[in-house]
C-alpha cells in the first residue's frame, strides 16, 4: 500500500466531474468494492472470532497505485464470539457511516455491511454521505437514494455529477442494486459480505440479487 486512501478518490469526483475520470472511477471502484468485501467477508466469517470493523469511510480504506484497496484502522473493532450472533456495546464510528441498529447499542457484521454501501454510493454518485451546502431534502445521500428509487428516477443522482450518465449504465445498476440491498433498515435482510464478495469473481461485475431489488425499490 502507497498510503493514500479512497477520500483523496471521492474529492476529485466531486470537484473534477468529467468523461474520462468517470470511466476511470467505475473501474477503480469495481476493485475497491472487491476488495474490501473481500476483506470484510474474511472479518466477519473466516476469523477465529468475528470482528466487526465498526468504522468503514473512504479515510479508512488504503489504495495502492492499482487501486487494490485494505482496510486499515481496526482501533474500533469489536470481537464477536462464533456462538453470538450480536453483541451490546456503546455506538462508536463515524456519523453518516452508522446503521439505524446503533440506536439500540445493537452490534452485528451487518454494520459494516451498511457503512460498506454507503462508500460505495458515495463514489457512484461522487459526493459525501451528508452535504449542509444541499437542499434539505438532498442532504442525505442514502435517503435521497431510497427516494430517488421509489420514484424510478434513482440514476438522477448519479448522473447529476457525470457528464454522460448513460455511460457504463448496466454496472452502474447492478452497484446500486447492491447498494440497495446492503442499504435495508433491518439489518437481518441485508446480504452478508461474502455473499456481495462472490459474484465480483467473475470479470462482468454480476450481482445476484434478490428480485425485490430489480426495480430499485428498498424498504424503509
Amino acid at each position: 500500500m502507497d498510503g493514500s486512501s479512497v477520500k483523496p478518490i471521492l474529492l476529485r469526483r466531486i470537484t473534477g466531474p468529467s468523461y474520462a475520470l468517470w470511466i476511470l472511477l467505475l473501474f477503480a471502484l469495481r476493485i475497491i468494492s472487491h476488495d474490501i468485501a473481500k476483506g470484510l467477508a474474511y472479518l466477519h466469517e473466516d476469523c477465529s472470532q468475528n470482528i466487526v470493523h465498526l468504522d468503514i469511510k473512504p479515510q479508512n480504506i488504503l489504495l495502492d497505485q492499482n487501486y487494490n484497496a485494505e482496510l486499515s484502522d481496526l482501533g474500533l473493532s469489536k470481537l464477536i464470539n462464533k456462538n453470538q450472533s450480536r453483541v451490546i456495546t456503546i455506538m462508536r464510528g463515524t456519523p453518516g457511516y452508522l446503521a439505524l441498529e446503533w440506536l439500540l447499542a445493537v452490534v452485528t457484521e451487518k454494520v459494516g455491511v451498511y457503512s460498506f454501501s454507503v462508500v460505495v454510493l458515495e463514489i457512484l454518485c461522487g459526493r459525501r454521505n451528508f452535504m449542509h451546502s444541499l437542499p434539505e431534502e438532498e442532504r442525505h445521500l442514502p435517503s435521497l437514494f431510497k427516494k430517488k428509487a421509489e420514484e424510478g428516477e434513482w440514476l438522477d443522482i448519479v448522473g447529476k455529477y457525470s457528464e454522460d450518465k448513460q455511460s457504463n449504465v448496466a454496472e452502474v445498476v447492478e452497484m446500486m442494486q447492491a447498494a440497495a440491498w446492503c442499504l435495508r433498515s433491518d439489518h437481518t435482510n441485508r446480504p452478508s459480505m461474502s455473499m456481495v464478495e462472490q459474484p465480483h469473481q467473475s470479470q462482468n461485475f454480476s450481482l445476484d440479487v434478490p428480485a425485490y431489488t430489480t426495480n430499485l425499490k428498498p424498504e424503509h
